[in-house]
């Protein structure tokens, strides 16, 4: 996350990446982006091979440096490029312009309005959604609660991290969503929730009234595709209404 954030200040777009990706994916993604350098711990390093003509940066040996300037980029460069799952072939390099990042912001800071705590963050970097749990509340002053990968996995475990952090916003996909509100623990943490968003699927009614029992907060319905900037349409969801 912090690498992600110099990356940006240093006026540079990045491709997120996971070393435990397939070695051909990884190269066919590098290739694709053109890629010049990947910064990575020593762990993933030694989980990716050499690709011909790109240096890996060991992100351990930074030393931690306050930094206060960045450097100026226009609404037209890129903040970066993401792949899709491929699912329908091989996968394609999005390219996300800042200025695209940037009007989705001027939406979702209203949206997001009256959120003033924590922010959860339970997205992989790879996906779109991610800016939305991260960068969006980074930049309207909020603590960013960054879920590890047990806690993504099992609901209670989850439960226990919204409880203590105290966290007042989050988004999942309706299925997850679904998931988390099936366990108790979790109905229980998310009581004191203001907002939570869910997309990327089709919303059941069903749950929409086992989210009003168990929370006071807005629910919101979004969606959109990757290449259309995280999301192009969204709706606050109320009980016996019609789910669009």
């Amino acid at each position: 996350f912090a690498g992600m954030l110099g990356i940006l200040m240093a006026g540079a777009a990045y491709v997120p990446m996971q070393a435990a990706l397939p070695q051909k994916r990884i190269r066919y993604m590098a290739e694709t982006a053109g890629v010049r350098k990947i910064l990575c711990d020593k762990k993933s390093r030694e989980m990716i091979a050499e690709i011909p003509g790109i240096i890996c940066l060991d992100a351990d040996a930074f030393e931690e440096s306050p930094q206060e300037t960045y450097v100026q980029v226009t609404g037209e460069d890129l903040i970066h490029v993401l792949f899709t799952s491929g699912s329908t072939g091989r996968p394609k390099g999005v390219m996300i312009r800042h200025r695209s990042v940037s009007n989705l912001y001027q939406d979702m800071k209203h949206v997001m309005r009256d959120i003033d705590g924590a922010v959860l963050c339970t997205a992989n970097v790879m996906f779109d959604i991610f800016i939305v749990e991260s960068l969006f509340p980074l930049a309207m002053g909020n603590q960013v609660v960054l879920a590890d990968e047990e806690e993504m996995l099992l609901p209670w475990r989850l439960a226990d991290l919204v409880k203590c952090t105290q966290v007042q916003f989050l988004q999942m996909t309706a299925s997850r969503l679904a998931l988390c509100f099936g366990n108790k623990a979790f109905r229980e943490a998310a009581q004191e929730l203001r907002l939570v968003i869910a997309g990327g699927e089709s919303l059941n009614p069903g749950f929409v009234e086992t989210f009003r029992e168990c929370s006071a907060g807005r629910l919101v319905n979004m969606y959109g595709p990757t290449e259309a900037t995280v999301c192009t349409t969204m709706a606050e969801i109320h009980p016996g209404e019609a789910i669009t």
